[in-house]
Formats: C-alpha cells, structure tokens, sequence
C-alpha cells in the first residue's frame, strides 16, 4: 500500500510538472506568433517605403526613354538604371508576398502569357553580365508559346534561377536558360529550366 501511494504521489508531481511545462510552452508559442507577427508587419512596412521612391524612380526613367529628344547617348544609362530600377522592385514586391504569404493574403494572378516572349525577355537581364565575364549564354524557346501562369511570379522565378548560375558560374563557363512543352498522361506540361 505504501508503494502505491508513492508511485501516486510521484505521478502527481510528474503531471504536475508536466501541466507547467505545458502553460511554459503555450506562452512561449504565443511569444513566438507575435513576433513572427511583428517581423511580417516590419517586412511589410520596409517594403512600402522602399516601393515608393523605386517607382517615383521609374516612372521619370520611363518618360525620359519615351521621349523623342533624349539623346542617344543618355538612353543606354538610362536603359541601365531603368532595368536595375525594376530589379529593385522586383526585389521589394517579393518581401510584401512573402509578408502577404505569411498573412494568408497571397493571391495568384493567372492570365494569358506568351510565356516563350517573357522568358527571353527576363533572360536579357543578365546579357551584360554574360559579356562581361565572358560566359556563354545561351537562351532557347519556342518562338511563341501561350499558357495561363502569373506572370510576376513567373519572371521572380527564372530572375533567382538566373541569379544563381551566373553567381556560381567562374568566367569562361556556360549559362543555360531553356523553355520547353511536353505532354505527360495526356496534360500539356511547360519546362523552364536553367543549367549552369
């Protein structure tokens, strides 16, 4: 009988214990969700600030380019902050998703793309960077190729793929960014892919 009441008492002290670390885990849970909380409302924040003058950047870059009377010489520069201007706030954009992603908010945009047109489009950004470290680049699509996609998110993507290969392809070596369409069990699948 006395054992049985000291494995009682012992298990009343081990549940005991165990309530507490309970209590103890459930606040530093709810310690946790709200300052993961406060670090999306502070992403979200930064992200408008930046977004503003990026555009205010843009839009006069834009003008200036559409203008008939700037000078050749000025529209490759003016080519170059323009193309890194929206770069930047690709960059932004990709901070209120995941801010949007973390609230739940984060909505898909699916419309008609010429996705071959858009790649190729995307895939000039690092014609620059290509010629200056000598590497061959070599961009392969269709010449037309219609899907329904999100286009924002599409253009991040093949961005962060092409960013990492020319990030970790030394001089002289090869860069590849190709599109392609295939059917698998009788559905239309598209490839994108890179190789480094």
């Amino acid at each position: 009988a006395q054992q049985l009441q000291d494995v009682n008492g012992q298990l009343r002290a081990a549940n005991a214990e165990l309530a507490e670390r309970d209590v103890e885990r459930t606040q530093l849970y709810e310690r946790l969700r709200k300052l993961d909380q406060l670090k999306t409302k502070f992403f979200a924040n930064i992200s408008h600030e930046l977004r503003t003058p990026l555009t205010l950047i843009v839009g006069p870059v834009e003008e200036m380019l559409a203008a008939a009377n700037t000078p050749d010489a000025c529209r490759g520069p003016l080519q170059i902050v323009q193309r890194n201007a929206r770069t930047l706030l690709r960059h932004v954009n990709d901070l209120l998703d995941i801010a949007r992603l973390e609230a739940g908010k984060l909505q898909i945009r699916y419309v008609d793309v010429d996705i071959a047109q858009l790649v190729r489009e995307t895939a000039a950004h690092f014609d620059g960077a290509a010629k200056n470290r000598g590497i061959v680049y070599d961009v392969r699509t269709p010449d037309t190729l219609q899907v329904q996609v999100d286009p924002d998110k599409v253009v991040r993507i093949v961005l962060n793929l092409l960013s990492n290969a020319f990030k970790f392809t030394p001089p002289k070596g090869r860069v590849t960014c190709e599109v392609s369409s295939r059917e698998v069990r009788d559905q239309d699948w598209i490839a994108i892919r890179v190789t480094d």
